[in-house]
């Protein structure tokens, strides 16, 4: 998209509104002002509570003049008299009178916190508490031209009241006044100062854009000599960029607007010198400027974190993911950097593309939901293959009636090892969770291992078939029948191993099957399945298995430490002793 050659007055007074440091200086002119404003009253505060203090003591003696009449002479009963009426009617709110030596002799209304002797030692015998918002004076008998004298307690309430907001309203008319003046202030600060450097600064764009028709864009020479002499040294800076650059972007710009994807020419500053239609369309921008700004203000993210135009050109060639903030929507990227070069080896601009991979990106969250839709069939289908091999291993076992154990010498098993085997395997084919088995101290017993390891597989199998529970929980409680005999109880529990009760079991076509081979085995075993439940009744989901025990190694572990948690453990400790 080509640049426009002359900078209109709109379009830099709407640059000159968005710049931060136009209204950065605004807002210091206001802070100046308004502070010199509030200096100035602060100033003035003292000066204008003196000349309150000395209106009131007019005001207090011109009252109590006021109060007596033409008498030469009064008494004390008189002046008792003038003051209740001066209480009644007037702002005083009380008085002590005193003779000329300072003994009180009678008073009215509330007395004054103002004494004779602190009176007798003031330049001016009178003091206004602002807190307070009273006024206590001394007026002496021969400044009332009386027999005694007075001092004097007056509720300066209003009269205070009044001169905070004479201070008030001159503060706020300080400030309406700031307003305006910071603003002008700013105006002229924006006219002379950054106007001009706007315009240089875009005269400096379009002359990297095509540096051969520089002397076409027009630029104010601005007052004052330091602007005057920046403003020469651009004029020279950009004939010596068009005179060194044999090679210019304006050739290219047919190129670029003819390349597929979006595309931006940038400076090695930092300053998008070109952006083809596509570029402005993936960035919702209507030409270079707002896209640069969108840019540098942080809608593009190069690998997960916020980059402007100067941090993609220092990394010179590279190919990357970014993706793109806007309007609350992310549009990821691909973005490839690379300079191009003068003939002499220089710098002359980067190329920076994107290419929107958005369709490619749904495209893969697709196929990645279809594959794991696909592998979650595929592990329910093994599983299911696992099942059918299980119960046919079953039915081999049932019609196998020569089938015996095939080691000649029983060996000990620990029925531990071969429950955690079994939750293991449940655990990897996410039938059961970690913690969903919980069995006690479990004897050692005899027989095959294989053998056995496969009775309490189909056991613990046919619980699990039979749950009504999507996360079932199992207990195997072990106990010590007799010194010859172990007796395992597995039983499918209310939510936790504390005894809450036992749950009911499911129809279930494949536990019949599971738990009549596992009979079989217990049979060859030398024990018995004597108790199971479920099915049609709905009974309880629990086994009971017998199986001979392992006496000596038990007995030996017995005598080393006994298990307190293996009911009947005491029958093998009465055997040893025998």
């Amino acid at each position: 998209m080509a640049r426009r050659k002359n900078a209109s007055v709109p379009r830099d007074i709407r640059d000159l509104l968005r710049s931060r440091l136009c209204w950065g200086v605004a807002a210091c002119a206001f802070v100046f002002l308004a502070v010199l404003q509030l200096g100035v009253i602060l100033g003035s505060h003292e000066q204008r509570q003196a000349n309150l203090t000395e209106r009131l003591d007019a005001k207090v003696a011109d009252l109590v003049g006021a109060s007596l009449d033409n008498r030469g002479r009064h008494d004390l009963y008189d002046i008792i008299r003038m003051g209740e009426g001066l209480v009644r009617f007037t702002p005083v709110e009380g008085a002590v009178i005193v003779d000329a030596i300072g003994t009180e002799l009678s008073r009215f209304g509330t007395q004054p916190e103002l004494t004779w002797i602190q009176a007798t030692k003031m330049v001016r015998p009178y003091v206004l508490r602002s807190g307070a918002e009273r006024f206590e004076t001394f007026l002496s008998a021969d400044r009332l031209r009386l027999d005694h004298g007075l001092l004097v307690r007056y509720d300066a309430g209003p009269e205070l009241t009044q001169l905070k907001d004479e201070l008030v309203g001159e503060a706020l008319l300080g400030a309406v006044l700031a307003v305006p003046l910071a603003v002008a202030f700013a105006a002229g600060f924006g006219w002379f100062v950054l106007l001009p450097l706007i315009a240089m600064r875009r005269a400096a764009e379009e002359t990297l854009q095509d540096p051969q028709t520089w002397r076409g864009t027009g630029l104010r020479n601005p007052a004052g000599p330091e602007l005057g002499r920046l403003f020469n040294a651009m004029q020279e800076l950009r004939a010596a960029v068009a005179t060194a650059m044999s090679g210019d972007l304006s050739p290219n710009e047919a190129w670029l607007h003819a390349m597929p994807g979006a595309a931006i020419f940038v400076s090695d500053h930092g300053f998008i010198t070109l952006a083809n239609e596509d570029a402005l369309t993936l960035f919702a921008a209507d030409d270079d400027e707002t896209l640069a700004a969108q840019i540098d203000g942080g809608m593009l993210h190069l690998e997960g974190v916020q980059v402007s135009l100067a941090e993609i050109v220092s990394r010179d060639r590279f190919a990357s993911t970014c993706t793109i903030h806007l309007g609350g929507q992310e549009t990821p990227c691909l973005i490839a950097c690379q300079p191009l070069h003068r003939p002499n080896g220089s710098v002359q601009a980067y190329l920076i593309q994107f290419t929107d991979v958005t369709g490619m990106v749904s495209e893969m969250s697709h196929e990645t939901a279809r594959r794991r839709s696909l592998e979650e069939a595929v592990a329910r289908k093994d599983r299911r293959l696992a099942e059918m091999r299980q119960l046919f291993d079953c039915c081999l076992i049932l019609l196998d009636r020569t089938m015996a154990a095939t080691d000649a010498a029983p060996v000990t098993v620990l029925p531990d090892t071969l429950i955690s085997a079994w939750l293991r395997d449940m655990r990897e084919q996410e039938r059961i969770e970690e913690s969903a088995i919980q069995f006690n101290s479990l004897p050692a017993i005899i027989g095959c291992p294989s053998t056995s390891r496969k009775l309490f597989r189909l056991l613990l199998t046919a619980m699990l078939e039979r749950s009504l529970q999507e996360q079932p929980e199992f207990v195997v409680q072990a106990s010590i029948k007799d010194p010859d005999t172990a007796h395992f109880e597995m039983r499918e529990v209310q939510e936790s191993a504390d005894g809450a009760g036992c749950r009911l079991a499911g129809d279930s076509a494949e536990a019949p099957v599971l738990i009549a081979a596992a009979a079989r085995l217990a049979t060859i075993l030398g024990g018995e399945v004597v108790r199971w439940a479920g099915g049609s009744d709905n009974q309880l989901n629990e086994i009971h298995l017998e199986m001979p025990l392992d006496t000596v190694t038990m007995r030996a572990i017995v005598e080393d430490d006994a298990p307190d948690d293996l009911p009947g453990v005491e029958q093998l400790t009465g055997a040893s002793v025998a």
